[in-house]
């Protein structure tokens, strides 16, 4: 079986709105979890962690339908404390399954390859939206060290590094200003550390 890799996954965000979850466990619905994996050949993917804006299960309560698609309001920002808790918690849910030894984290392209080869589901930890990054960027550090090797900048929301697309089709990226000074130095110590930079939710010309 041709082993799949995933670009990006919310299932840290699921089981930190559902705790009682068990990702070792099948379910019969919802994101991914570790038996469902293994049939369908999923040899791991980028777990996304991210600050929700909304209270948990209402990621989209104001969409609006238009004539030729929808839109929504521009998401509010988000508190840097309450964007470390969540962080840390799915962080800390990645851990615990670590911890497990059935799932492998990769920090870089060796790491990768072994947890294929040994056919071990393998996490990248992804951060998506950058608002539990401090301004002077020690928390950057502390992720990578925790093993976070791709971070979005934003998600369709602004925060102090840049600007993000809101939720609307028909429409364009070139919604607004792109990359903030503090923007700007985020993506130059992330290349300093190895971090990947994913453009996702990003403006045009962020």
């Amino acid at each position: 079986m041709i082993p799949v890799f995933d670009g990006h996954n919310d299932t840290l965000l699921m089981h930190l709105e559902h705790p009682e979850r068990d990702f070792f466990v099948r379910q019969s619905d919802g994101h991914i979890d570790l038996p469902r994996a293994q049939e369908g050949g999923f040899a791991g993917g980028f777990f996304a962690m991210f600050p929700p804006t909304r209270a948990l299960g209402e990621p989209f309560a104001d969409l609006q339908r238009t004539a030729s698609g929808y839109r929504t309001p521009p998401a509010p920002p988000v508190d840097e404390l309450y964007a470390v808790r969540s962080v840390n918690r799915m962080l800390t849910i990645l851990a615990r399954w670590l911890n497990d030894g059935r799932v492998r984290l990769a920090t870089n392209a060796d790491e990768l390859q072994a947890g294929i080869d040994h056919e071990t589901l393998t996490a990248v930890a992804h951060i998506e939206g950058a608002e539990a990054i401090d301004p002077d960027l020690a928390a950057l550090d502390v992720y990578y060290r925790a093993g976070l090797r791709s971070l979005g900048i934003v998600w369709s929301r602004a925060n102090i590094f840049g600007y993000g697309v809101p939720f609307s089709f028909p429409s364009s990226p070139d919604t607004g200003p792109g990359l903030t000074v503090l923007g700007r130095r985020l993506v130059q110590r992330c290349n300093e550390l190895g971090i990947m930079i994913d453009l996702s939710h990003i403006t045009e010309r962020g």
